[in-house]
């Protein structure tokens, strides 16, 4: 599903001469919507953006398309289907190509956590602090393929099928109802 709209969105953020890429982009969307964007997406949309001129058509337009990821992503993760997918490049490009995208995509995923107002890791519930830690270490990896190509393959997909999952806990743990524990009732 998200193959094509990275390649759209990638496009309209390198028109705009925005300075993050789609995968970064909608790593940032998904870090907001799990902290809960606090403000809504129009608050956030400058941090995407930066200084561009919210006027020029094709501003305007990213804009536009950012804020329909962010409300897809939104919904992706409070799917009980759990459709939620990272948003990077076509399988089609090389593995170095695709590996630095998740690279970015956590990164953007950690900033758009800090943005949304994340407390430190010490007081997040379960295993949040673990998962952020992970991720951390995920963006910083180096994008050396090894001789094996087929099974550099299988670690990639094996750590993108991490993130998805990681993020969708993620979110699950930090938008769960506070508990609000009612005593039984007393059976006489």
């Amino acid at each position: 599903m998200h193959e094509s709209n990275y390649q759209v969105l990638d496009d309209l953020l390198l028109g705009a001469d925005a300075e993050c890429d789609a995968a970064e982009c909608h790593g940032v969307l998904t870090g907001l919507a799990c902290s809960g964007a606090p403000g809504g997406i129009d608050k956030w949309l400058v941090q995407l953006t930066g200084d561009l001129d919210p006027a020029d058509a094709k501003v305007a337009e990213c804009r536009a398309v950012i804020a329909q990821a962010f409300n897809n992503c939104c919904t992706d993760l409070e799917s009980e289907l759990m459709s939620f997918e990272l948003m990077l490049p076509d399988d089609s490009e090389s593995l170095s190509v695709r590996a630095a995208a998740i690279g970015r995509w956590c990164q953007g995923f950690l900033f758009g956590l800090s943005l949304g107002g994340l407390p430190d890791l010490e007081s997040l519930p379960g295993d949040v602090a673990e998962i952020i830690r992970d991720l951390s270490e995920i963006s910083r990896a180096s994008t050396d393929e090894g001789n094996d190509e087929e099974e550099d393959e299988r670690a990639f997909i094996e750590i993108a099928e991490f993130v998805r999952v990681s993020v969708q806990l993620v979110h699950e743990e930090l938008q769960a109802p506070a508990d609000v524990s009612q005593p039984a009732p007393t059976l006489h």
